[in-house]
């Protein structure tokens, strides 16, 4: 099966019912670096060339690029620090194909959703509304029970449409992948209320604490899509970043992350950028920023101390000439698709469409006691603490410019000794020590201590006063 084939399958059909409860967007315009900005504006640049003549944007298919695609663009028109509809839905209309007064990607949203009940291999009623609510009617503050994108007084009952395919919880039009985007977009399955769903994504996750694509707990094999929207979906639904299951479903992802910095797609291929976005993004709703290892050694501890790569970093590496994001399948037909979902993981003002609360990745722990608060350059002083997570990886550094004094493991306690030396070459004056590892919570912690560095002048160190200093965060 092809990435197209399988992008197509994942919004299939389900049967959902409305909830009272909204999503919340905890997302925010203008939070993205220079770097992300500039990377997203070319995609963008890139999507608007492939507007086709219904208005919409599509190569392959409309029924999985059109609604990421408009999506993106929405996106990169956003100006504030709040995600604005207007913003959203003014940047769409501006876009006629062909000039003038051709179709613009509203028309194409509008149309879409008029299909959405004529059924399809890959467009059954159900599913198709609930990704299309959660894509099109709240980031451009339409009411989906009237979608009506371009107001032309033809609207849509999408709410209508989320129990056409229910005749039981055992439809074959009943897929995984619906009752995620039915969380995400704030609405029920098969009249399920939001408790049930979340209890059904619970039971979906394998033994790895990944889910797959089919929902099967009993399956095996990590899937980032799956896995990526099963984050999202739970804490859109409420749920708290430091769930057990989502914590789970990011151990998995810390395990299978490339050291490219992205991941590779269910087939295997290479590292995918649309696979990668939905990654991302469940990284950011659990609370953490994904340019930081904090998030993969909290929920990994076994990866501390180890190299990290930015997988932001690594998405925007997959540029081409054109602005297209590159994917493994470009050799199928460059579609918009991998680059739209780069684009939303890339500016993160509407995926996630709920956010946990941050995770502090820099706590201040207990001060390290040091032999001496005099050093002398070349000599070597013993550096002593406690306060990390068992048995954890332990860096003892020498700042402000940063030298590796040795690496080591704090004891089942999580207390930690050892003889550091002091380089001979560290220029005099103060100077602050450094210990990094995990808290017994799984964050980072960092503790320090100033010494004052001074010449030998007798080629021994100088006399040990052990004393604890007050801690104080350090870069």
């Amino acid at each position: 099966m092809s990435r197209f084939s399988r992008a197509l399958a994942l919004f299939g059909a389900g049967a959902l019912a409305l909830l009272t409860i909204p999503v919340s967007v905890s997302s925010v315009a203008g939070a993205a670096t220079p770097a992300d900005e500039a990377t997203a504006a070319d995609a963008v640049a890139f999507i608007k060339s492939m507007q086709t003549s219904d208005g919409g944007f599509w190569s392959v298919s409309p029924d999985f690029e059109t609604r990421d695609s408009a999506l993106a663009v929405a996106e990169a028109a956003q100006t504030g620090s709040t995600w604005s509809t207007t913003e959203a839905r003014d940047a769409l209309a501006a876009i006629h194909h062909g000039g003038g007064s051709g179709p613009t990607p509203l028309d194409s949203l509008d149309a879409y959703a008029s299909s959405i009940h004529e059924g399809g291999p890959f467009t059954a009623a159900a599913g198709a509304a609930a990704k299309t609510i959660a894509l099109s009617a709240r980031p451009l503050g339409l009411d989906p029970a009237a979608f009506d994108a371009n107001d032309d007084g033809a609207s849509v009952d999408l709410v209508a449409l989320l129990d056409v395919d229910c005749p039981d919880d055992n439809s074959p039009l009943l897929t995984f992948s619906d009752k995620l985007y039915a969380l995400i977009a704030g609405v029920g399955i098969c009249g399920e209320t939001t408790p049930e769903l979340v209890a059904d994504v619970r039971a979906a996750q394998q033994t790895d604490g990944s889910w797959g694509f089919g929902g099967n707990p009993d399956a095996s094999g990590y899937d980032p899509d799956i896995t990526g929207l099963a984050i999202q979906a739970l804490v859109a639904a409420g749920e708290p970043g430091t769930d057990s299951a989502i914590r789970a479903g990011l151990a998995a992802s810390a395990e299978a992350q490339q050291s490219d910095g992205g991941w590779i797609d269910f087939f295997g291929v290479e590292s995918n950028a649309s696979s990668t976005s939905l990654v991302i993004s469940a990284i950011q709703a659990a609370g953490f920023d994904p340019t930081n290892p904090c998030w993969r050694n909290t929920v990994a501890p076994d990866t501390d101390g180890t190299a990290y790569s930015d997988p932001v970093a690594w998405m925007r590496s997959q540029q081409d000439a054109d602005g297209h994001i590159v994917s493994p399948y470009d050799s199928f037909g460059v579609n918009t698709f991998t680059t739209s979902e780069s684009v939303h993981a890339l500016l993160a003002n509407w995926f996630p469409v709920a956010r946990s609360a941050p995770i502090n990745c820099s706590l201040v722990g207990p001060a390290p006691t040091v032999s001496s608060t005099t050093a002398v350059a070349g000599g070597s002083i013993t550096v002593s603490g406690d306060g990390f997570m068992p048995v954890t990886t332990l860096t003892i550094e020498l700042h402000s410019a940063p030298v590796v004094l040795v690496s080591i493991s704090a004891d089942g306690g999580g207390s930690y000794s050892a003889v550091v030396t002091i380089p001979a070459d560290t220029p005099l004056g103060t100077h602050t020590i450094v210990v990094t590892g995990l808290a017994p919570d799984g964050q980072i912690l960092t503790s320090s201590v100033s010494v004052d560095v001074v010449a030998s002048t007798s080629g021994g160190d100088a006399p040990a006063s052990a004393v604890e200093v007050t801690p104080h965060l350090t870069g």
